[in-house]
C-alpha cells in the first residue's frame, strides 16, 4: 500500500434570530345569573392598563475545523495518523423594552406607551470561545497487536489565560489473540484483550469569567434630592481556576464466539476526578459580601465494572439479537471541601471526605424487644422519654458512644443510598 497523506476542511455557520411582540390588554368577565337569566359584569381580567412587550435575540456561531489524515502498509505493519485543530466562536444577544398604557390598539408601538416610570428597557450580550488541537497515532502488527496514542489541547474562554490550556494524553493496547496460531481452529471468531489509560478534560459545570472582578446594579440610593444608581460586586476574582480532568484505568475483553450465537464485552475501570468545581466555604466566610468563586477543590474516585452479552442468530427467515448488559459502579470522596468536625461522632454522620458518595446514615440495630420485663431493664433511654413509648417488638438500637442515650450521635453508615449502583 502507498503512503496516503489526505487533508480535509469544514466550515459552519449558524445564525439564529427572532423577535417576540406581545400585546395585552384588560377585558371584562360577565357571568349569567341561572336564576333571574341576568347576564351581568363580574370584573375585569389582565390589569387595568394596555402593555406592549417587544423582544429580540440573535445568535451566532462559526466553526471551522481542518482535518489532516495518514495511512500507510508495508509488510505485516499498518501506520495511522489523525490531526484535528478546531475552533468554536459564539456571540449572542438579547434586548427587551416594555412600556404601559398604549395610545391605540391599532398603533402597537413602544414610542407610543405612557412615558412615566412604568416603562422599562433591558438587554444581554454574552461571547464565547474554544480551541482544540488533538492528534492520534496508530500502530498494527500482523492484525494481532494494536497499540494508539492520542493527545489532546483544549482552550476555554472560561477560565484565565494563563489556566486556560488542558493537555490530555491518552494510550491504549489490545491483543487479538484470535489471530494467534494457538487459537486456530477454535470455537472463538473474535477474543481481543485490552488495556487504556486516558485523560480527558471537562469545564460544563463551571460559570464563565470568574477571573474578572464584576458588578451588577442593584437598586439605587437617595442622595440628597436624587437616586443615585447603586453598583454592587458580583464575586471575589480568582485566576486559578482551570479544567476538570478525569483519569482513568481500563483493562477489557472482547468475545465472540460460534458465529455470533454468543458475545461477551467485559471492563472493569477505575476513574480518578481531579478538581471538581465547588465554593471553598471553609475558606472564604460567608460575610465576605460577594459570591463566592467556584474552585478546584473536590476529587472523587469510581470504580466499577460494565458487562455486555449478545446474541444474534437466523431462524429460517427471521434474524433476531438479543444484547443484555449490567453495570456497577462505586463513588469516593478521595477529598472534599467541607468544614472541619472536631469530634469523632461528627466525623462518623457528617464528614464527606473519605466516604462512599452514596450511602445512607442511620441508626445500628441490635434485635427487638421481646417482653415488657425486657424494656423495664433496658438501661438505655432510645427515645428521651425514658423508654416509656416501647412496646414489646420494637428495635433496640446500639449506643455506638456509651452515653446511655440513642441520639444522633449514635448514628453511622449503614447502606448504600438510594441510587443504584
Amino acid at each position: 500500500m502507498q503512503p496516503a497523506l489526505t487533508t480535509a476542511g469544514e466550515l459552519s455557520y449558524f445564525f439564529q434570530s427572532h423577535r417576540n411582540r406581545d400585546y395585552s390588554k384588560p377585558f371584562e368577565v360577565y357571568e349569567y345569573i341561572e336564576e333571574t337569566g341576568e347576564v351581568r359584569q363580574a370584573g375585569v381580567r389582565n390589569g387595568t392598563y394596555t402593555e406592549l412587550e417587544d423582544n429580540s435575540y440573535r445568535l451566532q456561531r462559526f466553526k471551522p475545523l481542518l482535518q489532516l489524515d495518514y495511512s500507510n502498509s508495508f509488510g505485516p505493519h499498518t501506520l495511522e495518523g489523525l490531526a484535528i485543530a478546531e475552533w468554536i466562536t459564539e456571540t449572542d444577544q438579547w434586548l427587551g423594552a416594555s412600556r404601559r398604557e398604549m395610545l391605540s390598539e391599532d398603533l402597537p408601538y413602544i414610542d407610543l406607551g405612557a412615558d412615566n416610570e412604568t416603562k422599562d428597557n433591558s438587554g444581554s450580550r454574552s461571547s464565547e470561545g474554544r480551541q482544540s488541537y488533538a492528534g492520534r497515532l496508530q500502530y498494527i502488527y500482523d492484525n494481532r497487536y494494536i497499540l494508539e496514542a492520542t493527545m489532546r489541547a483544549d482552550g476555554s474562554y472560561k477560565f484565565a489565560p494563563g489556566s486556560r490550556w488542558g493537555y490530555f494524553p491518552s494510550v491504549s493496547a489490545a491483543w487479538r489473540l484470535s489471530e494467534e496460531d494457538f487459537l486456530e481452529g477454535t470455537d472463538f471468531d473474535d477474543l481481543k484483550l485490552r488495556a487504556s489509560y486516558s485523560q480527558t478534560g471537562d469545564d460544563r459545570a463551571v460559570s464563565p469569567f470568574q477571573f474578572l472582578a464584576g458588578f451588577s446594579q442593584t437598586g439605587s440610593y437617595i442622595i440628597g434630592d436624587s437616586p443615585q444608581r447603586r453598583i454592587s460586586p458580583t464575586s471575589v476574582p480568582v485566576t486559578s481556576v482551570s479544567w476538570l480532568e478525569n483519569t482513568q484505568y481500563n483493562i477489557g475483553v472482547d468475545a465472540r464466539l460460534w458465529n455470533g450465537l454468543l458475545g461477551f464485552e467485559a471492563d472493569v475501570y477505575y476513574r480518578l476526578t481531579e478538581g471538581r468545581f465547588a465554593p471553598p466555604q471553609r475558606d472564604i466566610p460567608a460575610t465576605v459580601g460577594a459570591q463566592i468563586p467556584q474552585q478546584n477543590i473536590n476529587d472523587t474516585a469510581d470504580r466499577g465494572i460494565d458487562l455486555s452479552l449478545s446474541h444474534e442468530n437466523t431462524i429460517g427467515e427471521v434474524y433476531y439479537s438479543v444484547s443484555p448488559n449490567f453495570s456497577f459502579t462505586r463513588r469516593k470522596r478521595v477529598s472534599w471541601a467541607e468544614e472541619e468536625y472536631d469530634t469523632e461522632w461528627e466525623r462518623r454522620v457528617f464528614q464527606q471526605e473519605g466516604k462512599w458518595a452514596r450511602r445512607t446514615v442511620g441508626y445500628v440495630a441490635t434485635g427487638l424487644f421481646r417482653s415488657q420485663e425486657e424494656i423495664d431493664n433496658w438501661n438505655i433511654d432510645q427515645d428521651q422519654q425514658g423508654n416509656s413509648p416501647l412496646k414489646p417488638g420494637d428495635i433496640k438500637y446500639e449506643d455506638l458512644n456509651g452515653d446511655g442515650v440513642i441520639d444522633q450521635k449514635d448514628q453511622k453508615t449503614i447502606g448504600a443510598g438510594g441510587t443504584p449502583n
